[in-house]
C-alpha cells in the first residue's frame, strides 16, 4: 500500500466509508497476522498520526490498543511503542484510553508456551514466566515513555491501576500475583504513586490476611498430614506428592497469601539494597516511612492481622536505627492519652511481641523499653483515683496490656535479662512487687499463661512474689466488664506468632527468635503431687482457652495465644 493511499483511507473513514480501515484492523488482530505487516501498518499510522482526532478515530484507535503486541517481533515492539508516544504526544484525549490498556496488560493473558516432547512441567511454567517478564518488560518501557512526553498522566496512571486490580480471590491466582509484581515495578519509575500503589497492595493483602486466619492454616495443615498418613503404603507415589505439598500452603489464601509476601519482600531489597547488597540507607529511610504510615491507618487497626505485618519487621531488620524508630513509634503511640484505647492496646501488643521475637533486637533496647513500661506503670498507678482502683478492663485497659507486655518480655528472655551486666540493679529498678500487688490486681486481668509462666520465672530468682495472689484470685469472683462474663481477661493477640507461610518464611527465618529455655510452673499452686500434673494442666488450658498443647510451657514455646502450638515453629526452622 502507497503511503497517499493509507492516507486516503483515513479521510474515506471520516467521511463514513469504513470498509479499507476496517479490513485493516482485522488482519491485525488475527493471530496470524505476520509481525512484517503490522509493523508496516503500525508506521504508517505513526507517519499521519496528527489525523487520528478522536471524533473521528477513536474506534480505530481503541483498535490499534487491543492489538497483542507484547509477544511480536522487535520491529513491532519498536513501531508500536513509537506510535503510542507520538499518538499521546499530539492528542493527549487518549491518554486515559491508553493508559487503562497498557495497565490492562498487567493480567495475564489465556496464551503461554506450547508443550514440547520431553520438557519437565517445572521447565515449562519456567519457561512461561520468564515469557511473562519480557513481555511485561516491553509494557514498562512505554510507560515510561508516556510519563517522559507527559507527565501529568501520572493522576491517571494512578486511577488506571486502581480501574484495573482484579478481584482478589479471583479463580486464576496468578491475576494477583502478576498484578502486584506489575505495579510495585510501576512505583519504581514512577514514585509519585508508590505511596497510592503501596496503599492499594496493602489492602489487598489485609483482604487476604484475615481470610487466612492462624486456626484455619494449622487446621488445612493438620488435614494434610492425617491424608498422608492414611496412604502410607503407596510410599513412592507418595513421597514426591509430599514434598511438591510441602513446598505451599495447602489453604488457597494463605498460598495466595504466600506468593505476595514473596513478591513485596523481593521489592523491599529491590528498593532498600544496591546491587552490590549493601544498604541504600536514604531509599529504605523513604520506604519505612511510607510503610509505617500504612502500618498506622491499614494493618494496625485491623484484629488478628497475621502476616502483613511481618513486611514492617523485615524492613526494620535491615538498620538497627529503623528497629529502634519503630519500637519508639509504637511507644509514643501507647503513652498518648488522645489516642483511643483500641490503638493503645493494639500498639502495646505489637511492641511486646516485637521485642521477644525479633533476635535484631538487642537484651539492652529490650532492658531499655521494660524500664520505661514499668516507669509508665508505676506513673498510673499514683495517679489513678483510689475509688476507680478495682479490675475493670474497659478503663483500665491500657495498663493491664502494658503489665501483661512486661511480663511476657521478662519471661520470654528471662535468661537474657538474668545474664545482663547490672541485672540485679536493674530488676530492682522495676518494683516488679509494687506491680503486681497494686490494687488493680494485674494478675487476675493478664492472661494466666503469662501470669504462670511470669510467676515462676520471678519466685525462682526471688524477684517478686505472686503466689498468695494468684491462689486469692482463684478463690474471687471478680467484677466483670458486663453480665455476660466477658473482660476477665485480656484478648491473647501477639502480631509477630510464628510464621505460618512456607515460600516466603526463608526471609523471617534468620531474624526471628523462637523460644529458649524452659518456662518454670510451679504446680503447687493448685496440685502438689507430679502425679497429678495432666489433670492440673487441663485445667489451666480450660482458663485460657482452648489450647492444643500439653502442658503450660508447650504453649509458651509457641505462643500464648489460645490454640497455638510449637509445631508451628517447624515451618521458619
Amino acid at each position: 500500500m502507497e503511503p497517499d493511499s493509507f492516507t486516503s483511507a483515513l479521510e474515506d473513514y471520516a467521511r463514513g466509508q469504513h470498509r479499507y480501515i476496517d479490513s485493516i484492523i482485522r488482519q491485525l488482530q488475527a493471530p496470524e497476522c505476520k509481525d512484517r505487516y503490522m509493523a508496516e501498518i503500525l508506521q504508517r499510522l505513526r507517519n499521519c498520526v496528527s489525523m487520528l482526532v478522536r471524533e473521528h478515530y477513536e474506534v480505530v484507535v481503541g483498535a490499534i490498543l487491543a492489538i497483542d503486541w507484547t509477544n511480536k517481533s522487535a520491529d513491532v515492539i519498536k513501531a508500536y511503542h513509537a506510535f503510542i508516544v507520538n499518538l499521546i504526544s499530539a492528542h493527549s484525549i487518549y491518554t486515559p484510553s491508553v493508559l487503562r490498556a497498557l495497565v490492562g496488560l498487567f493480567l495475564p493473558r489465556s496464551r503461554g508456551v506450547v508443550p514440547k516432547e520431553g520438557i519437565l512441567l517445572g521447565d515449562l511454567e519456567m519457561e512461561t514466566r520468564r515469557m511473562r517478564e519480557q513481555e511485561m518488560g516491553h509494557v514498562h518501557n512505554v510507560l515510561i515513555s508516556i510519563l517522559k512526553a507527559v507527565p501529568t498522566a501520572v493522576p491517571m496512571l494512578l486511577e488506571a491501576i486502581k480501574q484495573s486490580c482484579p478481584y482478589v480471590l479471583h479463580k486464576d491466582s496468578s491475576y494477583l500475583e502478576y498484578f502486584i509484581q506489575n505495579i510495585l515495578h510501576t512505583s519504581t519509575y514512577c514514585p509519585t504513586i508508590r505511596a497510592d500503589a503501596l496503599s492499594l497492595v496493602i489492602e489487598k493483602m489485609i483482604y487476604l490476611d484475615v481470610r487466612a486466619s492462624r486456626e484455619r492454616i494449622e487446621e488445612a495443615e493438620s488435614d494434610s498430614e492425617d491424608e498422608e498418613d492414611t496412604e502410607l503404603f503407596h510410599m513412592e507415589t507418595d513421597l514426591d506428592q509430599s514434598q511438591t505439598n510441602k513446598r505451599r500452603n495447602r489453604l488457597d489464601e494463605a498460598d495466595r497469601m504466600d506468593t505476595v509476601m514473596c513478591i513485596f519482600f523481593s521489592y523491599i531489597d529491590k528498593v532498600a539494597k544496591n546491587t552490590d547488597g549493601s544498604l541504600n540507607w536514604e531509599a529504605t529511610r523513604k520506604l519505612y516511612l511510607e510503610l509505617l504510615k500504612h502500618f498506622e491507618k491499614i494493618i494496625l487497626p485491623t484484629y488478628e492481622c497475621c502476616h502483613t505485618q511481618y513486611l514492617l519487621f523485615y524492613l526494620v531488620s535491615l538498620k538497627q536505627n529503623l528497629a529502634d524508630g519503630f519500637m519508639d513509634y509504637l511507644w509514643k503511640k501507647v503513652k498518648n492519652p488522645n489516642e483511643h484505647q483500641v490503638y493503645r492496646k493494639a500498639a502495646i501488643c505489637y511492641l511486646a511481641s516485637f521485642i521477644v521475637r525479633a533476635k535484631f533486637v538487642s537484651i539492652r533496647s529490650a532492658a531499655d523499653a521494660v524500664s520505661l513500661m514499668c516507669q509508665w506503670i508505676h506513673q498510673y498507678i499514683s495517679t489513678v483515683h483510689h475509688n476507680s482502683m478495682h479490675n475493670d478492663v474497659v478503663h483500665h485497659g491500657t495498663f493491664y496490656s502494658v503489665v501483661q507486655a512486661v511480663m511476657y518480655i521478662l519471661a520470654f528472655r528471662q535468661r537474657e535479662f538474668l545474664d545482663m551486666d547490672k541485672a540485679e540493679s536493674f530488676f530492682l529498678g522495676l518494683s516488679l512487687q509494687t506491680i503486681i500487688t497494686c490494687k488493680l490486681n494485674p494478675l487476675r486481668i493478664v492472661l494466666p499463661v503469662v501470669a504462670r509462666t511470669f510467676s515462676s520465672f520471678v519466685r525462682k530468682h526471688q524477684l517478686a512474689f505472686c503466689d498468695a495472689i494468684m491462689e486469692r484470685n482463684n478463690r474471687l469472683i471478680v467484677p466483670t466488664a458486663n453480665e455476660s462474663g466477658e473482660g476477665q481477661h485480656l484478648e491473647s493477640y501477639f502480631p509477630f506468632d510464628p510464621y505460618l507461610l512456607i515460600r516466603s518464611s526463608g526471609k523471617i527465618s534468620e531474624i526471628y527468635r523462637m523460644f529458649e529455655g524452659k518456662a518454670i510452673v510451679d504446680m503447687k499452686l493448685e496440685k502438689s503431687s507430679n502425679d497429678e500434673e495432666d489433670e492440673f494442666v487441663k485445667d489451666e488450658m480450660r482458663d485460657c482457652g482452648s489450647y492444643q498443647t500439653k502442658t503450660p510451657v508447650e504453649a509458651f514455646l509457641g505462643s500464648v495465644s489460645p490454640g497455638f502450638n510449637t509445631n508451628s515453629f517447624t515451618l521458619i526452622g
